[in-house]
């Protein structure tokens, strides 16, 4: 794994890659680490919801570590010259772990520590705009493919209009922790 500095500087040059798809796999990877500290401070040892924690906690480091090796193989897949089948096929794998994810996170929000919920959401919008990025790499495959174009838009039409993260929990707590202070007023 190249160091942030490096990935950087190579992302802004003009070479194939690392392109938007190694970046969603660098943003999914912050997301779930972002979620995974929030969790961690959401600990109490004599809570019942500990092991449920607990358990999650290694469900996202194995994502984190999936996401983390995305980055490489998107790269690789995009330099195969197979009119974009292989990049398609890895946006899937990326596309179906951000749901999965997404699933495992349904209703922890209840048990999570309302301190951290910056960083919960921001974690959560990350692997959202990947997931949303991902479906958007893929349209733009559909259009230069020559050959794969059923394939592509069968991914297209199972991810494209999916809201797999339902924030309104998440929102109405901010509304009413925030909401002044956000419309301007004296808290």
């Amino acid at each position: 794994m190249i160091e942030i500095e490096e990935f950087t500087k190579k992302l802004s040059e003009k070479t194939p890659t690392p392109g938007g798809g190694s970046v969603l796999g660098v943003l999914s990877a912050l997301g779930v680490s972002l979620i995974s500290m929030s969790l961690r401070f959401s600990i109490k040892e004599d809570s019942e919801k500990t092991l449920e924690i607990r358990e999650l906690l290694k469900f996202l480091n194995k994502k984190r570590i999936f996401f983390l090796r995305y980055i490489r193989k998107d790269q690789i897949s995009y330099l195969k010259k197979d009119d974009f089948k292989s990049a398609s096929v890895v946006l899937k794998e990326l596309l179906e772990s951000i749901e999965e994810t997404a699933k495992k996170l349904k209703n922890i929000f209840k048990i999570l520590n309302k301190n951290l919920i910056s960083d919960f959401y921001l974690g959560l919008k990350l692997l959202e705009f990947s997931f949303k990025g991902a479906v958007l790499i893929l349209k733009e495959n559909y259009i230069f493919t020559k050959k794969r174009k059923t394939f592509i838009k069968n991914l297209i039409k199972k991810f494209d209009k999916k809201n797999i993260f339902d924030f309104k929990e998440i929102d109405k707590f901010l509304e009413k922790r925030y909401g002044n202070f956000i419309r301007g007023k004296k808290i």
